[in-house]
């Protein structure tokens, strides 16, 4: 008896085609329908941005201008504390290590491990996308925002007030709003209340805190925090309405909430060793030759 060849396909093939498979499946959000499904969803929130609108005119019109003395006579240690606090609104600290583990997980091989185990690091594997394109996203759309405004920071507050705007400038002390530090921080507050709603409440409260030292630090005006927040959260909340309306890592629950989609991960996770059998897995996929690792 002779043994049969082995058309299947190389482990390098297989990896690289774990990035085509990714960009096709979260291309579907550019599917017929979703883009304006997910704009009608958002749009049902209109109370909610309308308001928070309202919050960054009253912000520019009554609190801009006091904003600056009140920071500058803060004591010292205050300030100290609040420096050291926004350096968590850059989104370096969130993008290099969730970009860095999206890339582990398209370089594995999926075959040699259960399919239960690849169903639950794929659950993963979407989440973690998801919160890499809408901190990516919103940061380059807040970019774009600070060009086109060009609104003057409080270090030219002395010689220009708090409404100077000089468009595409290109300079730091011309991109007040809206602040880059606050869209990161309202994008990771909506991903951490879509992903796990039970610390929503936490989320809001540190991502707040966090985006609120920008005007203790002499950045920005509170007007450009608050805008900045806004962009953050409104971006990933139209952006998982798509992934929810094209079926991907979240779903549309008949009471409205949007869930993550994580049914594998809790079946693993809620097995004997389902943890340690996962990382286990995980290492194989990456680095091993042996075939159907796992019994989760």
């Amino acid at each position: 008896m002779t043994n049969r060849p082995d058309y299947s396909p190389a482990p390098t093939v297989v990896r690289v085609g774990n990035f085509s498979i990714t960009a096709a499946r979260f291309g579907q959000t550019w599917a017929d329908g979703v883009p304006s499904a997910a704009a009608r969803r958002f749009l049902r929130l209109w109370p909610v941005w309308g308001g928070a609108i309202l919050i960054v005119i009253f912000s520019m019109l009554v609190l801009d201008v006091p904003s600056v003395g009140w920071a500058r006579e803060l004591p010292t240690p205050v300030i100290d504390f609040f420096k050291w606090l926004t350096r968590y609104g850059k989104s370096d600290w969130l993008l290099f290590p969730l970009g860095a583990f999206c890339l582990v997980l398209l370089l594995a091989d999926w075959r040699r491990v259960s399919r239960a185990i690849a169903a639950a690091w794929t659950e993963i594997g979407i989440i973690a996308g998801f919160a890499f394109l809408a901190i990516a996203g919103s940061g380059i759309l807040v970019n774009v925002l600070k060009q086109l405004i060009g609104r003057g920071r409080p270090i030219v507050f002395d010689q220009d007030g708090a409404f100077s705007f000089l468009p595409f400038q290109f300079d730091y002390s011309q991109t007040a709003f809206p602040s880059g530090h606050s869209t990161t921080m309202g994008a990771l507050a909506v991903v951490i209340a879509v992903v796990a709603p039970r610390l929503r409440g936490l989320a809001m409260v540190i991502c707040g805190l966090v985006a609120s030292s920008r005007v203790v630090v002499g950045a920005h005006f509170p007007s450009d925090v608050v805008a900045g927040f806004l962009v953050g959260a409104a971006f990933t909340w139209f952006y998982v309405l798509a992934l929810a309306g094209a079926g991907i890592g979240f779903a549309l629950t008949p009471a409205g909430p949007i869930t993550a989609r994580v049914l594998a991960i809790r079946r693993v996770y809620r097995q004997p060793r389902g943890l340690r059998i996962a990382i286990a897995s995980l290492w194989s996929a990456i680095f091993r030759s042996t075939s159907r690792s796992g019994s989760a």
